[in-house]
């Protein structure tokens, strides 16, 4: 397994785009599958926001992540948001949402993020099992979601004093 930019891989973009699309469509009904792909293929930069990371295995995609300004209209006060976690239903349970994870929060503090934030239906807590906390609850398209917030200058001084 690896994890790298989607910049150095964006012949995934297409695929990426179908199943971030069929994935939230629900909650983002003004999205559409050509707004999904244009924006992943405007993740061309490393170490910078927005970005979008890719999990590959054997030389195929099995899931992403992105590193972006804001991702949702009820809170654009709040910025950067991990956004995007997902990886095939057949590879779940392997500990790659949780390796996706850490390399967005890590590349969040190497850019020096102070609170990076995240909004999810349902998944609540599986981030919390990976050190998010609850923000606050809000409504996306008539779905009732929870913004959760993890605090990256407390997790570096931490790893710190130990």
């Amino acid at each position: 397994m690896q994890i790298d930019y989607l910049a150095d891989h964006l012949h995934f973009a297409p695929i990426l785009a179908r199943w971030h699309y069929d994935e939230w469509r629900d909650l983002l009904p003004q999205w559409s599958h050509e707004e999904a792909l244009a924006e992943l293929r405007s993740h061309t930069g490393r170490a910078c926001i927005p970005t979008t990371f890719v999990v590959l295995v054997d030389e195929q995609v099995v899931g992403s992540a992105s590193l972006i300004l804001d991702d949702f209209d009820a809170a654009r006060n709040l910025s950067p948001w991990m956004a995007s976690v997902f990886v095939m239903p057949e590879q779940r349970g392997k500990g790659i949402g949780r390796k996706l994870v850490e390399r967005v929060v890590a590349e969040a503090r190497q850019l020096q993020v102070p609170t990076l934030y995240l909004f999810t239906a349902g998944q609540e807590d599986y981030y919390r099992k990976l050190s998010w906390l609850f923000y606050q609850r809000a409504d996306c398209a008539g779905h009732e979601v929870t913004i959760m917030c993890r605090q990256l200058a407390s997790d570096s001084e931490s790893a710190k004093s130990r």
